[in-house]
Formats: C-alpha cells, sequence, structure tokens
C-alpha cells in the first residue's frame, strides 16, 4: 500500500509520519524475511539432499541474512532521526 507524502520543510509532523511509516514498512519487511527463513529451514532436511542442494540452501540464506541485516540498519537509522525530532 503506497502512501504519498508532501514533506513541507519545516514541518516536523509530516516528516515524522514519514519516519514512522518508513519504519513501521521496515518492520513488516523483517518479519517477512524471517517467516521466509523459517519457511526455508522447515522445508527440507540437509542431511537428505545433495551438495548442489545444500549450495543452493546456504545461498538463499545467506541472501536473506544480508537482506536482514539492511533491514536492521534502516530501522536503526530512521529510529535515529525519529529521536532527533
Amino acid at each position: 500500500m503506497a502512501k504519498n507524502f508532501i514533506v513541507k520543510i519545516n514541518s516536523v509532523e509530516k516528516i515524522e509520519q514519514l519516519l514512522q511509516e518508513i519504519y513501521d514498512q521496515s518492520v513488516k519487511q523483517y518479519n517477512e524475511i524471517q517467516n521466509e527463513m523459517n519457511k526455508l529451514s522447515n522445508s527440507c532436511n540437509l542431511a537428505d539432499v545433495t551438495i548442489e542442494e545444500k549450495t543452493k540452501y546456504s545461498k538463499a540464506i545467506h541472501d536473506l541474512f544480508g537482506d536482514k541485516e539492511k533491514v536492521l540498519k534502516m530501522k536503526f537509522e530512521v529510529s535515529k532521526l525519529m529521536s532527533e525530532f
């Protein structure tokens, strides 16, 4: 659900709303990434698969961890900005 914001330079309220929306979206993304990681880890038994499948699994988990890290950094930066307002 995309929202359009008109941010005025001296409108603290609008900036706070925008930051809150960004923070809320990052929480949602974090939860979606964690759900995908859970689905992936629950969907396979690594003892019964080939090396190639283990490699693909490892890459997918690694990519999801990278995405998770980016979302956490964004949440942290938004939190720092919100504390300044």
